[in-house]
């Protein structure tokens, strides 16, 4: 959720996404341009294992905006959380494009001031010296940042 920065690391952001919440066309907040933390107060949510990205983007969120989250269930994927939040039972909290929204789920953007973010890295070592089939895969990742 932050980039790594370490002196023995070469790091290349390859990919920043926004965190967004899921909600059923039918819910109060599905009518919201963006969600502040304080909106999903008491609001059923349908969260993440705990080493989940989404968790801890979740936890992080709710602790700044001093709020508790009212877990209801655990998903073990986001399509998971997103076909539950079709049937009405919470709200859910993924990586912006991480799914594809169904006609009952609408993503709503996080409030730009509590905006939290994550990166897809690649980082090698200073010292690492790859070899040519090593060297193809890093030089491919890199182009992918290039490419979005």
């Amino acid at each position: 959720m932050v980039p790594e920065r370490a002196t023995d690391l070469r790091v290349s952001i390859l990919e920043e996404h926004q965190m967004q919440v899921l909600a059923n066309v039918n819910s109060p907040l599905s009518h919201l341009k963006t969600i502040r933390a304080t909106d999903l107060q008491g609001v059923p949510i349908i969260a993440r294992p705990k080493h989940a990205l989404p968790r801890l983007a979740l936890e992080q969120y709710c602790q700044r905006g001093h709020i508790q989250p009212k877990i209801v269930y655990e998903a073990a994927t986001n399509a998971l959380v997103e076909g539950l939040v079709a049937q009405n039972v919470g709200v859910g909290v993924v990586i912006a494009d991480s799914v594809v929204l169904s006609d009952q789920v609408v993503g709503i953007p996080l409030a730009a001031q509590e905006q939290l973010h994550c990166y897809m890295q690649l980082a090698v070592r200073k010292s690492f010296l790859p070899n040519a089939n090593q060297q193809r895969c890093i030089d491919v990742l890199r182009q992918i940042r290039r490419a979005n």
